[in-house]
């Protein structure tokens, strides 16, 4: 197996919130993003809220607003928050 389809089916066994948190660190361009981090702790801005958003609608075919993110407290919450929408 090669690396694209390791990292594809690394994707496809990943759980919603763990797609969400890796969209968010695609999108913020970071390394790692912590459960308990704030969205605004990586300088977060409505624009990329805005494509973070587009991207789980994209990825898990769920239609979140980007004021849920905007408005959640930490990352964790907003992923879980899709998780329970996906499983819905």
């Amino acid at each position: 197996m090669n690396d694209a389809s390791t990292a594809i089916g690394r994707v496809n066994s990943a759980s919603p919130a763990e797609v969400v948190l890796h969209i968010v660190e695609e999108v913020l361009r970071v390394g790692t993003v912590a459960p308990d981090a704030s969205f605004y702790d990586f300088g977060g801005t409505s624009l990329q809220a805005m494509r973070i958003c587009v991207r789980i609608e994209k990825r898990l075919a769920v239609v979140i607003k980007p004021e849920a993110l905007l408005d959640s407290d930490c990352l964790g919450d907003f992923a879980c928050s899709v998780a329970e929408l996906k499983d819905a």
